[in-house]
């Protein structure tokens, strides 16, 4: 099936095992991405990551707050004109090694703004057989702005992650 193509599968159809695949038409220039071991698929209204055809670059689409403030810490920790003179500037630095690139935001849609996505270097692009884990690091991997509920759902997802500091979510 070409996965380009117009949705086939319909996320409340019975027959659609993993509503988590649904299929639709990607932004100009985009594909979905093939290697991604967990997270949300992309759907034209989910927060998944495509493809740049021609750059070969990860798009994550920067739609909530929580990625908002993902965009903003890859911004923090590339930003060449930051000051080295605190502490944490100097280990957002640090950090750049294990990062892949950040290599700003790509506006796609009919009008600028519309779709703004975190373009991010594709560090398994080189490989020719990559290993991509999903790893969650921190205590807590919810929000400041989080409900209780949400607090307790992420919570009861890995109940040593708060002892641990970290969560596998998959591996490919």
């Amino acid at each position: 099936m070409d996965l380009k193509q117009e949705q086939k599968i319909k996320d409340d159809d019975p027959s659609n095992p993993n509503p988590k695949t649904t299929l639709t038409t990607y932004p100009p220039g985009t594909e979905a991405l093939s290697i991604q071991v967990a997270g949300h698929v992309y759907t034209g209204t989910d927060t998944g990551m495509l493809r740049h055809t021609a750059s070969g670059d990860i798009l994550k689409l920067v739609k909530e707050e929580r990625f908002r403030r993902e965009w903003l810490f890859y911004k923090e920790v590339f930003d060449d004109s930051a000051e080295d003179s605190t502490k944490e500037d100097l280990a957002k630095k640090m950090l750049r090694p294990l990062l892949p690139t950040y290599k700003g935001v790509l506006e796609l849609g009919p009008a600028p703004g519309d779709l703004p996505f975190m373009r991010l270097a594709d560090v398994a692009f080189y490989g020719s057989h990559p290993t991509v884990m999903d790893i969650k690091i921190g205590k807590r991997t919810y929000g400041p702005d989080a409900t209780e509920k949400k607090k307790d759902d992420e919570r009861k997802k890995y109940r040593f992650q708060e002892e641990l500091g970290f969560r596998v979510l998959g591996m490919m």
